[in-house]
């Protein structure tokens, strides 16, 4: 929820979802350290509110074999101020992996937070 506030803070601020370069997958590190490096006015100084402690506790890696920094990826929008409220079930983030059994964790537009296959349910 802490990255819900961030992103909307975000928005607020630069009237736009942040404009994401193209990474391939083997540049993770760079990901990430993008990401944190945009976000950190934003994420109250601290790195933590990336990681989900149960990944932590995993010691999840990255392809290159490095502890991940951040396990929630960020979706894409487009420049639009309000794309990322246009579509209720559209997350904005998602969690990297099915650590907690239910799908992956995701956060949601109206700041909800929930597993995947709970929340994301389109058929409903």
């Amino acid at each position: 929820r802490n990255l819900h506030v961030s992103f909307e803070n975000y928005l607020q601020d630069n009237k736009m979802w942040p404009p994401q370069p193209d990474f391939s997958p083997e540049e993770d590190e760079q990901y990430e350290n993008w990401w944190l490096t945009t976000m950190a006015p934003y994420t109250a100084s601290s790195k933590k509110i990336w990681q989900c402690p149960l990944l932590v506790a995993q010691k999840t890696k990255n392809i290159n074999g490095q502890l991940l920094k951040m396990h929630y990826s960020p979706t894409m929008f487009d420049a639009n101020p309000l794309s990322p409220h246009r579509w209720a079930k559209h997350p904005w983030m998602i969690e990297i992996a099915n650590a907690h059994k239910h799908g992956p964790l995701v956060l949601m537009p109206d700041g909800s937070v929930g597993n995947f296959d709970d929340i994301v349910n389109f058929n409903k």
